[in-house]
């Protein structure tokens, strides 16, 4: 399981007192926590799932797994030299040496005799990290992994904020350090959160931006293949020193099979499982089958009824924000229950995959040519294999192309106002930290940075992490930095996705798979879950906390229910995504 953490700071050890010792207590005996670390006015409480790997000098605790550059097996301990240089950076050195699943808390004392405390987390951002303030005693600040666990121990005191709500609702991928819920904020990945002198401040140690820059760009794409190819096998082996009993999530496509072809060329013997629903558009088990067999993993099918799904079924969502898909939810827990069932030590699977390899839906690769090399021989090739991956015509992508390397639109986040109150948009729009890019950032880079901003809800919301870690091989950190560092327009080759991936992994997939340009379609399948709960869908949004909050455009949403206006995937999708986010609202009220 993802192991559950607590850290209770004061600002003042004094101020600790019966504080600290009261939940320290509890916590033990109540949540089976242990303590890992105390410094006085530090201390950490943590789970055996959790490793712990001690600093040198009392300095801090790692919690999780941690990996060095170019090394395999995953750490017990530090170097001593090594933890006392991250000691000192206040964990920037951690980040451009070692790579993993974790959150680092750092206490340590400058020459002069300042202490200061530094909380960090990994770019993957596997391990979650929120914390809020605590009103009596003042001047405490708890940081955690999950909200159930400060909940149970009494110290949760928050309510709704709507307006976060709306924001989260108009922009999904901008996920900034605040949350849906007042007071409670996440430490996001690549960041540090550190105490010193008084204040607290917030800084970014590790962005995508960094290999993203021009003069980071691979020139040959024989090099990005080799590249690829080395990194995802080498994190493959290292994620292999963690697991002995893994379950794939096998969906059928090239992302997922690539993270079960390098499993198995490390010596892991995963077993698969695959979704099958009654659509034959989103059956993936062809190619499924053809992956399991090709690595000679057993092939588990979970099938999915459209008179399984209950909206209002859903478990409680006890989540800082309205995150996932109904979804994604029914197939978590198909997936537990089998993972459980097996003796499953850790959940693999292929998210990431489409930004991590720069499979994109636009004319940015080629705008991305226009912008470095200018008018010539790679940016005509690269249109022509624009027009043929999306079947237009060169002149229509050279078109596209041009406009796009004209724009000055830094990301593409088109507001989604869809059922919403007319006129009104968010008072704010805090931004995720990645989403501030160099002034002369690539296109293609912008939409891979938007997109891996706004695919870490993909961590959050896994019921599953409760049985085994759920673990994200194509979001390991020296794979993701390969990927930043591939130009786009080498991974539409001959019009090919992700041809760069393809290319470097090719004799291990299976031809079926290799070839496969296509996704899984569960467009009819949602269609007919929204029909059977349209009855639940429209009482959720007409007469709940949404519509009492005034976010709601109710004359649109009835009018939809009324057949007065055209139904379409993207209204049954919005309106199936708002009834989620209701459910969210009102598992928090009540």
């Amino acid at each position: 399981m993802v192991g559950r953490y607590l850290v209770i700071y004061a600002s003042d050890a004094d101020e600790m007192g019966n504080f600290a010792r009261t939940i320290t207590t509890q916590a033990q005996a109540t949540l089976g926590l242990d303590l890992v670390f105390d410094a006085g006015d530090v201390v950490i409480l943590a789970d055996l799932a959790l490793r712990a790997v001690e600093l040198p000098k009392g300095e801090g605790v790692l919690l999780g797994d941690i990996f060095p550059n170019g090394g395999v097996n995953r750490l017990s301990r530090l170097p001593p030299e090594d933890g006392e240089v991250i000691a000192r950076s206040g964990g920037q050195t951690l980040m451009s040496s070692y790579w993993g699943a974790y959150v680092g808390v750092l206490h340590t004392t400058s020459e002069h005799g300042h202490r200061a405390l530094h909380v960090l987390r990994a770019p993957s951002g596997e391990v979650p990290c929120y914390h809020i303030d605590v009103a009596k005693p003042q001047n405490l600040r708890l940081f955690f992994s999950h909200l159930d666990l400060v909940a149970d121990l009494g110290l949760l005191r928050t309510t709704i904020d709507f307006e976060a709500i709306h924001q989260h609702l108009v922009y999904p991928v901008s996920r900034p350090e605040e949350t849906c819920l007042k007071g409670v904020r996440e430490v996001l990945p690549g960041t540090r959160i550190s105490r010193s002198r008084g204040r607290w401040e917030t800084d970014l140690l590790w962005s995508p931006w960094t290999s993203a820059a021009r003069d980071q760009q691979y020139t040959r794409r024989a090099d990005a293949v080799e590249a690829t190819r080395e990194t995802a096998l080498a994190c493959a082996k290292s994620w292999a020193s963690t697991s002995s009993r893994p379950l794939l999530e096998l969906s059928g496509g090239l992302d997922s099979s690539i993270v079960g072809a390098c499993m198995t060329a490390v010596g892991m013997k995963p077993e698969c499982v695959t979704l099958v629903t009654p659509d034959p558009g989103a059956d993936e088990r062809r190619y499924a089958a053809a992956l399991a067999d090709h690595i000679g993993a057993p092939l588990h099918v979970a099938p999915l009824a459209v008179r399984d799904i209950v909206v209002g079924r859903l478990t409680k969502l006890r989540y800082p924000r309205p995150v996932g898909h109904y979804l994604s939810r029914v197939v978590d827990d198909h997936f537990g229950r089998l993972g459980k069932d097996l003796g499953t030590d850790a959940f693999f699977g292929g998210s990431g995959g489409d930004y991590v390899f720069g499979y994109l839906g636009t004319s940015a690769p080629a705008a991305d040519v226009l912008l470095t090399h200018g008018f010539g021989p790679v940016f005509f090739r690269t249109v022509a294999d624009l027009a043929t991956l999306h079947r237009s015509t060169i002149w229509n992508a050279a078109r596209l192309a041009w406009i796009k390397s004209r724009s000055s639109t830094m990301f593409d986040q088109r507001p989604d106002v869809s059922f919403l109150t007319p006129d009104t948009s968010p008072n704010r729009l805090p931004l995720h930290w990645w989403l501030t890019p160099a002034a002369d950032a690539l296109p293609s880079k912008h939409a891979q940075t938007l997109a891996m901003a706004g695919g870490q809800e993909s961590n959050d919301a896994r019921e599953r992490s409760l049985i085994a870690p759920c673990r994200q091989l194509l979001l390991s950190q020296p794979l993701v930095e390969v990927g930043m560092k591939t130009p786009a327009w080498m991974s539409i080759r001959s019009g090919r996705n992700r041809s760069v991936a393809r290319d470097a992994l090719a004799d291990l997939l299976p031809s079926l798979v290799l070839a496969r340009q296509t996704k899984g379609n569960f467009t009819v399948f949602n269609n007919a879950v929204y029909l059977q709960n349209a009855a639940q869908i429209r009482e959720l949004l007409l007469e709940g906390e949404l519509a009492r909050a005034g976010l709601l455009d109710l004359a649109a949403i009835l009018a939809h229910f009324e057949g007065k206006i055209a139904r379409t995937d993207a209204s049954f999708n919005r309106l199936i995504d708002l009834a989620y986010v209701e459910i969210w609202t009102r598992s928090w009220l009540s």
